[in-house]
């Protein structure tokens, strides 16, 4: 079954941050919100160069603190999901880990998890990040260890919050990090509020990591 299509939502911006370590794909995804929503076409798509931009900052940093040296990120690109027609804007960047040492497989990945705020109840989504340096899990291999947890939930936290800052600041109004849906058959794509972000212990196994 071929994937859905991005929906149509005003003043949402779907990110994908191109990634790889040792010639294996490590992708991040974000959506973020600005309201009020800018008008579809031109204003639609300078508020996600500001998103693209935004992240171009901020990636640098979260990756010297929180990735792995093996990894480097290439570029970025944002999607005004309420200008279907318009392309992504591609903003070209080099980000790279600044945690060295040895590292696990490609496919494991350190996770954090995100509270949504979601047809009044609350929900929860996850983004992973990999490769982890050996040193930052535990002696069994099956969680990260308390330090790295701290780190990479402050590291985070910085990240979106300084992407808000920064398109808030570009484009007026306010910017917020959201969990997008492509929706379903009973139920509309939109975009949900996350309310909170913070590292998980447990480490994830996701085997698209580990793809060419």
């Amino acid at each position: 079954m071929p994937p859905r299509p991005l929906p149509d939502l005003p003043g949402v911006y779907y990110s994908i941050i191109s990634g790889a370590a040792e010639g294996h794909t490590s992708n991040n995804t974000f959506a973020f919100e600005v309201t009020p929503p800018p008008a579809t076409g031109a204003a639609d798509v300078a508020a996600a160069t500001a998103v693209a931009n935004a992240i171009h900052t901020r990636w640098p940093t979260f990756c010297t603190g929180s990735m792995s040296q093996a990894y480097t990120a290439s570029q970025v690109k944002t999607y005004p999901l309420h200008t279907p027609t318009a392309p992504a804007v591609v903003v070209p960047m080099t980000a790279t880990g600044g945690r060295f040492g040895a590292i696990e497989a490609i496919m494991v990945a350190a996770v954090v998890k995100h509270n949504v705020v979601r047809r009044g109840k609350g929900s929860q989504s996850r983004s992973s990040f990999s490769p982890i340096v050996t040193t930052d899990r535990n002696a069994a291999g099956t969680q990260i260890v308390g330090a790295y947890q701290t780190s990479l939930t402050a590291d985070f936290i910085a990240f979106i919050n300084g992407v808000e800052a920064d398109v808030a600041a570009a484009v007026g109004g306010s910017c917020l990090y959201v969990q997008m849906s492509k929706g379903t058959l009973t139920h509309a794509p939109a975009a949900y509020t996350i309310s909170a972000s913070a590292a998980e212990l447990p480490l994830s196994t996701q085997r698209r990591r580990a793809q060419r």
